[in-house]
Parts: C-alpha cells; sequence; structure tokens
C-alpha cells in the first residue's frame, strides 16, 4: 500500500487491526502516533516518521529506545514499563530523542491497549522543541527585567486591574515604606496605606488614567508606577 509516497507494509500496518483497527486513521492524525509491543515499534504513522526523521521501513519493528537519548533513557524506560502494569499514572512524559540532523525534545501521551491479546503502549507524540526554546526566552527575558526593576533605587508596583491588588512591587519598597516587601505581597499592607488622605483621591485618579491609557494602547493587563510618582 502506498500513502502519500510513503510505501506502508501492509502486514505491518495489520499487526493490530484486529484490535483496535485504526491504522487507516492515525495515518492522518497530525501528531506523531506509534504503537510499541515488547519494547518494539509495530505500527507507527506518517507524522512520527517525520518527528524522528526516518523512513517508516527503518522504523518499524525497530527499538524505541534507540530514539531515546542515553540520559532519558531510564526513566523513559521505566514510565513505559509502570504504564503497561499500574493504572492511575501520569500519562505523559517528556524527552530528548535522538535524530538525524540533532536532538528534539518531544512529549509522549501514552495508552494502554491490547495488541494481538497482549498489552501494548499507544503513544501520541509532539515535538515541543520550539516550544521550548520560545519558553525559555521569554523565561530569560522576565529574568533580565525582573533583575533590572529590582535593582532600582525607585519602587516600582504592578497592580492588578480589577481590585488594585498588588501584583508585584520591587525591594526598594522596603526602604521607602519601612515595610517588609512580603507585606505587600501578601496583602497585608498596601501602597495606598502610605498616601495621605488629602490625596488619596488625586492619587486614585492617577492610577485610573493610567490604567485606561495603558490598555488602550498597548492592552497591558496591569498598571505599573513608581514611587517617585506617588502623590504628585
Amino acid at each position: 500500500m502506498e500513502t502519500d509516497g510513503t510505501v506502508v507494509d501492509e502486514k505491518e500496518i495489520a499487526f493490530c487491526d484486529g484490535d483496535i483497527g485504526y491504522s487507516g486513521i492515525v495515518e492522518h492524525i497530525n501528531d506523531g502516533v506509534v504503537i510499541i509491543k515488547d519494547g518494539r515499534i509495530v505500527l507507527a504513522n506518517k507524522a512520527f516518521c517525520e518527528i524522528c526523521r526516518k523512513p517508516l521501513g527503518e522504523v518499524l519493528e525497530s527499538e524505541f529506545s534507540e530514539l531515546i537519548a542515553p540520559w532519558d533513557s531510564e526513566a523513559v524506560g521505566t514510565f513505559l514499563a509502570e504504564r503497561t502494569t499500574t493504572d492511575g499514572l501520569p500519562d505523559r512524559i517528556e524527552f530528548n530523542m535522538m535524530r538525524p540532523g540533532g536532538e528534539a525534545l518531544v512529549e509522549i501521551k501514552v495508552n494502554t491497549v491490547q495488541c494481538a491479546g497482549t498489552p501494548a503502549i499507544l503513544g501520541a507524540l509532539t515535538d515541543i522543541t520550539e516550544r521550548r526554546k520560545t519558553r525559555l526566552e521569554l523565561q530569560r527575558i522576565k529574568d533580565r527585567l525582573e533583575s533590572i526593576v529590582n535593582s532600582m533605587n525607585d519602587v516600582v508596583v504592578s497592580f492588578s486591574p480589577k481590585d488594585q491588588s498588588i501584583l508585584a512591587i520591587n525591594p526598594s519598597a522596603e526602604a521607602l515604606f519601612g515595610v517588609p516587601v512580603r507585606d505587600f505581597s501578601s496583602g497585608k499592607k498596601h501602597v495606598m496605606d502610605f498616601v495621605h488622605p488629602w490625596d488619596k483621591e488625586k492619587v486614585n485618579q492617577f492610577y485610573l488614567s493610567s490604567l485606561i491609557t495603558s490598555s488602550r494602547n498597548s492592552n497591558i493587563g496591569s498598571s505599573a508606577t513608581t514611587g517617585s510618582q506617588m502623590g504628585s
């Protein structure tokens, strides 16, 4: 049988047909689908072959462990073995996949199925390499910005647009207000507690106008101000 130019061994595709009969369906699923029986791959769709960058002929009947990076092999092997014998365990795990041209970070979500009368692993793989890179880059930027804000002498506060509760405040608040930062974070104290009663209405109007302006210009979900602006 030939599907989209890929030669598929009908005998291998039919291996589990008597139990689940999904071989014709999984070929059109975007996630990489694989059935692992006794450690060997007995069914794989086109998407799985694209993730591991190998033709179907090399994938079928190969050891699934050959695709796992050595440093992840033990953890993944234990995870798959326990899934076939124990209920109620986590159904997914991340690991580094060894493939031509470099490694990939993948997530596999698994279920136990009956394949030719014995338990096997049905896995759905997603390549999360780019997702993880994006997450790490966002975390790097967040850490960098946090470092800059925490080193500032001015007090920088981030407020919730819903109730003006404090979402974040930098360490300079402790020096200015004489109150531990954790008291602001926990809601025990608020910067408005330190505004003179005569100025509270003016400061509230300032925060409100700042929030409206921020929402219109950049769709930011919170407003921030510095201690040097308070009571101005």
